[in-house]
């Protein structure tokens, strides 16, 4: 049962941001029907942020306080709890910086079909310009896909990335992702 409920999620998450070109007046031509609008508070990361929603239809309530992980990358950390950071780390937060500042309004499209009350959120982030942030992190090489939803659309800005050696995929990082583990070997055949 649980599976089923998690594939209705993921289903549910990928016709929302599918139909991007269903709008409201106050939302651009390409931003989720389902976002919601909210105001950047503090970017802790390249891949997380602290939003105040403002309203909107659906399921965040207004005037909350949310802490995001920007759904299906991971950016480089800037600094970890040993005061450690990650190559790139610097330069992935310094973008969200940017592209995100505090004050900003951006759009917030929750990564679960039915987000949690409480605590830090998995969301997909639209610009006030339209702009799908998630993907931007990607193709400008400040994050790396985790795409289960976007595999196709995250992974292509990734190989974009990678091919021109933007942000991590360059000097002087020259990031190698961890090889994905081998499947197990197959038994051979029992002689007869």
């Amino acid at each position: 049962m649980r599976s089923r409920d998690a594939l209705a999620s993921v289903l549910a998450i990928a016709i929302v941001v599918a139909l991007g070109a269903c709008s409201r007046e106050e939302r651009g031509p390409t931003t989720p029907f389902a976002a919601q609008p909210a105001v950047v508070e503090d970017v802790l990361d390249g891949d997380s942020l602290l939003v105040r929603i403002e309203g909107g239809e659906g399921p965040l309530e207004h005037g909350t306080a949310r802490e995001l992980a920007l759904s299906e990358i991971d950016a480089p950390e800037a600094e970890d709890p040993a005061g450690n950071s990650e190559c790139w780390g610097a330069e992935a937060a310094r973008f969200a910086e940017e592209t995100l500042p505090v004050g900003s309004t951006v759009y917030v499209v929750p990564a679960q079909f039915d987000p949690p009350a409480e605590g830090r959120l998995e969301a997909f982030v639209y610009t006030k310009d339209n702009v799908f942030f998630n993907q931007l992190a990607v193709t400008q090489g400040h994050a790396r896909s985790l795409a289960e939803v976007f595999v196709v659309r995250l992974g292509a800005a990734q190989s974009d990335a990678q091919e021109r050696d933007r942000g991590m995929w360059g000097p002087p990082c020259d990031y190698q992702p961890s090889p994905s583990p081998s499947p197990p070997a197959e038994p051979s055949p029992a002689a007869s």
